[in-house]
């Protein structure tokens, strides 16, 4: 992983590492074989295209052989290739376009639906003020608000045909529209009785059939002591799967990252420094590392690790990324941080001191390495 011959990950060791189906089955001999990674960009997206919507594997076949020149048995082969269709439902351009929402804070569903408007203007939304777009957000926001619980999509429409003048054809451009509920009643309480306990019951997973059983109770128990509910807004664990010996392993772990946690205040609490999230994450992050700044291999003081001298950082900007959880985070100094900026470690790196990025490597793999307060906790700087 960081090229050496003694490191550390957190891959286990029966974890199973998928690699791309997609690129090893088209890099095939009998297929593209290696030329397909000298392919141009759009290529490889109308393949993936072809393969993704086509129904028809006759047809697949012929323009595997009118467009890629492919010979008959390897295009009857490209023809039989199946693609997971939970995986990529939505288009590279969609995703561009709901990721322009995202990145301005905006939550998923919302940002869905202002990418739909986005797509319908098509060039047009380029030579939009920035004033104008974010009268469009504001106001997309507000009809949702607004009609939230009898569905909304169809005051957009009004919206976007009276005072947009959207053209018909422009409306049918719109994302999720038809996913979009307009008729139903709203119930104060889950219902109960033997239907629909047999409902709860027809799902397979019992973890889930306990959680549903329980949720329903819990919920028609705050309505029956506060009153009605007005929105419920459901997160589904990604651990909803697992099996048991996994669940109980994630639990160890819960329960070594709480008692890790009380041993960080009880220390803060210990060095009469103030205790705020930022301290203590600060102080987590400076044992992760051991002390040290992985970018200039500087020592940190544990009298300067709470001022302003001491920076917490992104791995991976938040910018590009997106992702905010302490795994893409670490300390750096602060002389350090604002030669860093907005860089992954290897951009900075590469581009300003590109023969010290061995050095940065080796040091990465010996502060990240495996801890009792961090077990498996290798930060992998190579690849951001």
């Amino acid at each position: 992983m960081l090229n050496l011959s003694s490191s550390n990950s957190n891959k286990k060791d029966k974890e199973v590492i998928i690699g791309s189906f997609i690129n090893a089955t088209l890099s095939s001999n009998d297929l593209f074989g290696l030329d397909w990674f000298e392919f141009d960009p759009k290529i490889k997206q109308d393949i993936w295209h072809a393969l993704y919507f086509f129904n028809d594997k006759d047809k697949l076949q012929l323009q595997a052989q009118l467009k890629w020149g492919l010979n008959e048995v390897a295009s009857k082969r490209f023809s039989s290739i199946a693609i997971d269709k939970r995986y990529a439902p939505i288009s590279e351009k969609a995703a561009k376009n709901i990721l322009f929402f995202l990145k301005r804070g905006i939550k998923y569903d919302l940002s869905v639906v202002l990418a739909g408007v986005k797509n319908s203007l098509s060039a047009f939304w380029d030579n939009i003020a920035e004033s104008d777009i974010q009268y469009i957000i504001n106001k997309v926001i507000e009809i949702y608000k607004e009609n939230v619980s009898g569905g909304f999509m169809p005051k957009l429409q009004e919206f976007l045909l009276d005072e947009m003048q959207f053209t018909d054809f422009q409306i049918t451009k719109l994302y999720g529209q038809y996913a979009q509920v307009i008729d139903f009643s709203v119930k104060k309480k889950f219902p109960l009785g033997a239907h629909e306990d047999k409902e709860i019951n027809d799902f397979k997973n019992p973890l889930l059939i306990n959680s549903l059983f329980e949720t329903r109770k819990l919920i028609n128990s705050i309505v029956e002591k506060q009153g009605s509910i007005d929105e419920i807004k459901v997160e589904l664990n990604t651990n909803l799967k697992i099996n048991k010996f996994q669940r109980y392993m994630y639990r160890l772990d819960q329960n070594r990252l709480a008692a890790n946690r009380r041993r960080i205040i009880q220390k803060i609490g210990a060095l009469s420094e103030n205790l705020t999230p930022m301290n203590i994450l600060k102080l987590e992050l400076w044992e992760e590392c051991k002390g040290t700044c992985p970018y200039s291999g500087v020592s940190i003081p544990l009298d300067i690790l709470f001022t302003e001298r001491t920076q917490i950082i992104y791995i991976h900007p938040w910018s590009e990324s997106l992702n905010d959880s302490n795994f893409n985070k670490t300390l750096c100094l602060y002389e350090t941080s604002l030669k860093v900026g907005e860089s992954t470690p290897f951009e900075y790196f590469n581009t300003h001191l590109p023969q010290e990025w061995d050095t940065v490597v080796r040091r990465a793999s010996e502060l990240f390495s495996n801890t009792k307060e961090y077990p498996s906790n290798t930060k992998n700087l190579e690849n951001s």
